[in-house]
């Protein structure tokens, strides 16, 4: 496999900020980037074998230029990834943040894990 990355869009108050997707030798890694959902989001995703996900508030409670946990939902049912890392939680999303991604991973069977500082993940 090729290594290599590119800059994926992105939907935010910040115009010149960027997802990323890392090939790897272990598969592809997507960061989705500070974002709200938008159409054909899923689209540049695809392919991914883990995504990290950037997810401010829980459930369907949506901030401008930031994805939510439903939204979240939403990219996994359409990007079918083996692995979803959630970060970058907002005030309400942290204390929930571990309910949020049992749920997320009941409603669309990938495996999702809340991220928490200092984490480390192994890809075999």
């Amino acid at each position: 496999m090729t290594w290599g990355w590119r800059a994926l869009p992105t939907r935010h108050s910040d115009p010149e900020g960027v997802g990323l997707k890392f090939y790897t030798d272990q598969g592809v890694i997507t960061y989705t980037g500070d974002t709200e959902y938008f159409d054909g989001m899923a689209g540049a995703y695809r392919d991914s074998r883990v995504m990290i996900i950037n997810v401010i508030r829980p459930g369907g409670e949506r901030l401008k230029w930031h994805l939510c946990a439903d939204d979240v939902i939403r990219i996994l049912n359409d990007t079918v990834p083996e692995r979803a890392i959630i970060t970058h939680f907002g005030m309400k999303m942290a204390p929930v943040a571990m309910k949020e991604a049992e749920r997320i991973e009941r409603e669309t069977g990938v495996k999702t894990i809340a991220a928490r500082d200092g984490m480390r993940v192994a890809l075999r």
